[in-house]
């Protein structure tokens, strides 16, 4: 057993010797010898293997113990060996591997070097050609100097290192000198200017950054040039302060920028005459329209209508009560036809002007408006305006009027509801109006500057009228959120009109004489020829009787003192004084008396200013034939009870 096992090892020993000699034999250590020897082990191994084999067959042995055994000794030991010499090649095959690896890394450093090296030389020549330019153009740029100062390293020095020749262009000094004196050039520095170029050192010092500024300077001859400075610090490598700037004479520049500016106020004030002079000649347009509508209205009214009227009047009492003849009948037709005319007449003229707003004031005008809108459109407005006894400006009246209706109509058409709030008073001598709506509202960031909004004269042009008054127009307004449009206009203090004294002798003994058991009653028109006609029409009347006849409100006080009439027909509009203040004066005096007021506009700011003062009715005078004598009638009735 115990050959056996010697046998075994033998074999295993020798084979692994082998394969050990075979594994050494690699590309750069090939060796004949480690291939005999590798040969010669694996012989060894097979003729021990083929004993081994005759040894367990036959149970003979052919060798001799010690002698094996010496040789296993030996082959253990050529195994180390080997393996010695195998951990030698290992170490000597490191070693060749970081020799080779630190090879390539000197040759690639050798490269990069080489190549940063050329890309010094090429960047160094690259800037010493723009040093070269940059010289060039600061010794030759005509109004250009270049520079670099060093100012040690607690950056109090001053020393120029370069100076280009564009200092004796600039400062009327040589380089020489400015060499040797530096604070030469400081020196010239304007006064007012030193303490910011100062800052801006000082700033720039601070953060590392280049400054630029501008500034004056007062050279030896006198004259005062501007020039750009541009420099910038940075720290030398003997950590001294250096500065590189630039100089450059801006006099000319800043010359043509004065003349500029002064071109462009010139230009600016031009342009404000000129918009000042269009505000002007626009409000002169706007009031030489309205005066024209005015005139044209007060002439349909003070002449056509009143004479339409009248001829009504006529041809109403040439009517018989119940007619049969043809004749009767052109009559009739006659009367409708003036009708028809009269309403005409009346439509046209409350075109061309709005009345209430010239006889009783802005806030019943804006009411009648706002009772316009519901009745036409089906707008409610919500009214929240005092009386505005201020407002008293015609041509502030009319533009906010107007401005208000376009933007009531504007309100009606594109906000989507039916409800606006209309709100007004007089705040810190300006009278604002607003009108607002919880409508769909709009963008008034994409509303085009000078764009209509939506017909008429526009938002636009609402803030160019009431701009021309010194006014404002605020829009407020966000889609889904509503609209609010303001206007704000200044108005003037005026003191109101002093009351008329009406200086009329004392009144004389009621006239009660002179008509027994007869009304007395006081026609009050301007219009003469429908005076006439009334008076014949009311002097028809067994129970009245007219007793005198006035032109305008002031003769209407005075014939109501001197004939204490106990009924008085005043007409709305009248020159002089109208017939709501006559109406007023009369009953403060004479409340007993009773006043029926007549117009051709019978709108219901007129009849509600007619109340207002005492007055009983208003009567439209078209329906004057008919209903007056009924009235007059009716009203003496009952003051009598």
């Amino acid at each position: 057993m115990f050959l056996a096992t010697v046998l075994v090892l033998s074999i295993l020993v020798q084979f692994y010797t082998a394969g050990l000699a075979i594994f050494l034999i690699r590309r750069i250590h090939r060796s004949v010898a480690w291939l005999f020897l590798a040969a010669g082990f694996v012989l060894m191994g097979v003729r021990r293997a083929f004993v081994l084999a005759g040894t367990l067959t036959s149970g003979a042995s052919e060798f001799d113990p010690v002698s094996e055994g010496v040789g296993l000794l030996i082959s253990i030991l050529l195994l180390g060996g080997v393996w010695k010499i195998r951990g030698v090649f290992d170490h000597l095959n490191r070693l060749r591997l970081d020799a080779e690896e630190q090879a390539e890394k000197r040759r690639k450093a050798e490269a990069e070097l080489t190549a940063a090296l050329r890309c010094a030389q090429e960047t160094a020549a690259r800037l010493r050609e723009s040093e070269e330019r940059l010289r060039f153009l600061g010794d030759n740029l005509p109004g250009a100097m270049l520079y670099q100062v060093d100012c040690g390293a607690d950056g109090r020095g001053r020393r120029f290192t370069y100076v280009s020749g564009g200092v004796e262009r600039i400062h009327e000094m040589s380089v020489a000198e400015v060499m040797e004196q530096p604070y030469a050039i400081y020196t010239q520095l304007d006064e007012e200017d030193s303490r910011p170029f100062a800052e801006f050192e000082r700033a720039a010092i601070e953060t590392m950054s280049m400054f630029r500024a501008e500034t004056r300077i007062r050279l030896p001859s006198g004259k005062t040039k501007w020039i750009l400075i541009a420099s910038a610090p940075h720290r030398g490598r003997d950590n001294h302060l250096i500065w590189d700037g630039f100089e450059i004479d801006i006099t000319e520049h800043k010359l043509l920028e004065e003349a500029l500016q002064g071109h462009g106020k010139a230009l600016e004030k031009a342009v404000a005459d000129r918009t000042a002079s269009l505000r002007h000649l626009v409000e002169e347009l706007g009031q030489t329209e309205q005066r024209e509508r005015r005139r044209l209205s007060d002439f349909l009214h003070d002449d056509l209508q009143q004479v339409l009227v009248g001829a009504r009047l006529i041809a109403e009492s040439l009517v018989p009560p119940h007619p049969a003849d043809a004749r009767a009948g052109d009559l009739c037709k006659i009367r409708d036809l003036l009708t028809e005319a009269v309403n005409k007449t009346r439509v046209l003229t409350n075109g061309l002007v709005t009345p209430l707003l010239y006889e009783l004031g802005l806030t019943p005008a804006l009411h009648h408006l706002a009772g316009q809108m519901s009745e036409r459109f089906g707008l409610d407005v919500v009214f929240e305006v005092p009386d505005l006894p201020e407002v008293r400006q015609e041509a502030l009246k009319l533009h906010l009027f107007h401005s208000v209706s376009e933007l009531l109509f504007n309100a009606c058409k594109h906000s989507g509801t039916k409800r606006v709030l209309l709100r007004g008073g007089i705040s810190g001598g300006r009278v604002e109006l607003s009108v607002s709506d919880a409508g769909k509202g709009f963008d008034v960031g994409g509303l085009p500057n000078g764009a209509a909004s939506g017909g008429g004269i526009g938002l636009f042009s609402i803030r160019e009228r009431i701009g021309a008054l010194g006014g404002t127009l605020g829009v407020d307004a966000a889609p889904g959120r509503g609209t609010r449009v303001t206007i704000s206009v200044p108005v003037s203090r005026e003191e109101p009109p002093a009351p008329q004294q009406v200086c009329m002798p004392p009144p004389a003994e009621p006239a009660a004489a002179i008509s027994k058991g007869r009304a007395r009653v006081l026609i009050a028109d301007d219009h003469a020829f429908f005076r006439g006609v009334l008076v014949s029409r009311l002097g028809a009347e067994p129970s009245l009787e007219v007793v005198g006849e006035a032109a305008n409100g002031l003769e209407a006080v005075a014939l109501a003192r001197r004939l204490r009439p106990d009924v008085i027909i005043m007409d709305i509009r009248m020159p002089a004084t109208g017939g709501i203040e006559a109406t007023r004066l009369i009953l403060s005096e004479f409340p007993e008396t009773v006043v029926i007021g007549i117009s051709a506009f019978a709108d219901e700011g007129f009849r509600t200013g007619m109340l207002d003062a005492g007055g009983v009715d208003l009567l439209d005078k078209k329906d004057a034939g008919e209903q007056l004598p009924e009235m007059i009638a009716k009203y003496l009735d009952r003051r009598g009870k």
